[in-house]
C-alpha cells in the first residue's frame, strides 16, 4: 500500500469539507499560503497544527496522518471505535474515543473480552507458545540458535561486543 503525505491528506479532507485554502487558514489563524505549503508538501505542519486542522474541518487528526482510518459508533453518540491501516508498521491500530469515562470503560472491556488478555500477544507469549509445540530435538535446536543470536551485536537489547556482556 503506498501511503499519502499528509499535505495530500489535508487537501483531500479540505477538498471534501468544500473549504477554500484561505477559509482553512482563517480557521486556524495562519496565513493561506502556509496552507498551500502544507497541501504542496514543502513544508510540514507541526502537531498541534494538525489538531487545529482537523478541528477547523471536523474529522480526528488520525485522518491526517494516516491513509485509512475507519470510525464505528459502539454506542450511539456517546462512544466509537477507530481502526486506522498504518503501513509503516503492517498492521493495524485501534483507538477508543468515548464521550465519557463510561462509554470509554464500557468499549475497552468489550475489546478485551473479544481479544482476550492481550498479553498473549507479546514477544514472549508467542515464544513460548511456539516452543512450547516443538518436540524435544526442535527445542533443543531453537534454544541453540536463540543463544547464536544473543551472541550478534545487532540483536543484543545492549548492544556491545558478546563476550563484554557475557563477562559481566
Amino acid at each position: 500500500m503506498t501511503s499519502a503525505s499528509v499535505g495530500s491528506r489535508i487537501k483531500k479532507e479540505r477538498e471534501a469539507a468544500n473549504v477554500t485554502q484561505a477559509e482553512l487558514a482563517k480557521r486556524i489563524g495562519t496565513a493561506s499560503s502556509m496552507i498551500g505549503q502544507w497541501e504542496n508538501n514543502n513544508r510540514n505542519p507541526k502537531a498541534a497544527v494538525l489538531g487545529k486542522i482537523a478541528t477547523a474541518l471536523n474529522i480526528s487528526v488520525d485522518r491526517l496522518l494516516y491513509d485509512s482510518v475507519v470510525k464505528t459508533e459502539v454506542i450511539p453518540c456517546r462512544a466509537w471505535i477507530i481502526k486506522i491501516d498504518d503501513p509503516s508498521i503492517d498492521n493495524y491500530i485501534y483507538r477508543i474515543e468515548a464521550a465519557d469515562s463510561e462509554a470509554f470503560s464500557f468499549v475497552q472491556n468489550m475489546m478485551a473480552q473479544l481479544v482476550g488478555d492481550i498479553r498473549q500477544y507479546t514477544p514472549e507469549a508467542r515464544l513460548s507458545a511456539a516452543f512450547n509445540q516443538l518436540s524435544e530435538e526442535g527445542k533443543a535446536i531453537a534454544i541453540q540458535r536463540i543463544e547464536e543470536l544473543a551472541k550478534i551485536p545487532d540483536y543484543r537489547a545492549q548492544k556491545g561486543s558478546a563476550e563484554e556482556n557475557e563477562n559481566q
